[in-house]
């Protein structure tokens, strides 16, 4: 699945955890800085946003084709879940 999605950009991905990782830091340190007694809570923050930023901003490029389900482990769950609710029978 990893594959499939971020197709080989490595280069892009370490740049993003090390652009996080920098702002993280910034946000630990100048919260400790103003007295903030939650410096971790914000590193934390900082982390998280620009990963999530990060990802969702990339160039993605043409699709890949591959499908990221295992249909054999998802399908028949899925299928028994949905015979009780989708066919019109109370459950």
């Amino acid at each position: 699945m990893f594959s499939a999605i971020f197709q080989h950009r490595v280069g892009y991905l370490v740049a993003c955890t090390v652009t996080a990782l920098v702002l993280g830091s910034v946000a630990w340190a100048l919260a400790r800085r103003v007295g903030n007694s939650r410096g971790l809570w914000w590193c934390g923050l900082a982390f998280t946003v620009t990963g999530v930023l990060g990802v969702t901003f990339m160039d993605a490029g043409p699709a890949s084709g591959m499908c990221v389900l295992n249909h054999q482990s998802v399908s028949p769950r899925l299928s028994t879940w949905c015979a009780g609710r989708c066919s019109g029978k109370a459950a």
